[in-house]
């Protein structure tokens, strides 16, 4: 464990310095300043334990999910990042599976659809449902290659779904499939990019109208996007929590 212990810190000496002969030492000094800060301020309590709920979901299945990564790093350009909140970040399993206890539902009958699936930590969390089927759709390439690989080697021998697939593609562009869906997102673009989607489900329920959930998830509060759905007013609002809202289309019909 000490020898462990002590080749974290080597690395973790050699990327200090290797960042300082890129951005300076005060650079270096003022990253540290803010990392150490975040650790002990009370108020990102919530993202901590988020953080640790993540690496314990890895650990258990063998994937590679967890941690925050920047859009620019995963291969999207800056303002396209923007769009998407600038960062990749996964859904904790408490948060997820708290969101779906509000449905109402035979999960058989639907399609799980995940719009900024990322790593596809979602797509494995929702394999624990009967669905019919779980689609993600993400815009980053690098991010979708890692979606691959985690489920294929996701060692979790619960899953009630065997059919997931993770699909390259842009939310503004996607259309949904035909079947009655719950999508999912865990607070994945900004306003501009919810209405291009919001925009194309209302669309697709006016050309084929089935049941259609939106679950949308956001750890610190949904009202960041309150002003968005009184502009689609087939989604009905059903449930509103702190940090999750549903909104139903055609939920009579189910």
């Amino acid at each position: 464990m000490i020898a462990t212990d002590r080749s974290r810190l080597h690395r973790y000496c050699q990327r200090l310095r290797a960042s300082a002969k890129t951005t300076g030492w005060r650079t270096v000094v003022n990253q540290l300043v803010a990392s150490l800060w975040w650790r002990i301020d009370p108020r990102q309590a919530p993202m901590r334990a988020v953080m640790r709920e993540n690496d314990s979901f890895d650990a258990r299945f063998g994937t590679d999910t967890r941690g925050e990564m920047s859009l620019e790093n995963a291969g999207i350009a800056a303002a396209e990042a923007a769009l998407g909140n600038g960062v990749y970040r996964a859904i904790p399993a408490s948060h997820f599976r708290a969101a779906l206890q509000h449905l109402d539902i035979r999960f058989e009958d639907f399609t799980f659809l995940d719009y900024g699936s990322g790593k596809g930590k979602a797509l494995l969390l929702a394999a624990d449902y009967p669905f019919k089927r779980i689609v993600g759709v993400e815009y980053s390439p690098l991010l979708h290659e890692t979606a691959l690989s985690n489920i294929r080697r996701c060692q979790n021998q619960s899953k009630r779904c065997n059919e997931l697939q993770a699909v390259l593609a842009d939310a503004r562009t996607y259309d949904p499939p035909g079947d009655p869906l719950v999508c999912f997102f865990f607070n994945p673009f900004d306003s501009s990019v919810w209405r291009s989607v919001l925009g194309r489900l209302q669309a697709s329920f006016a050309m084929n109208p089935r049941p259609i959930h939106l679950v949308y998830v956001n750890v610190r509060d949904v009202a960041e996007l309150e002003d968005i759905f009184p502009d689609f007013p087939i989604f009905i609002p059903v449930v509103r929590t702190k940090t999750c809202r549903i909104l139903s289309a055609g939920a009579g019909t189910h």
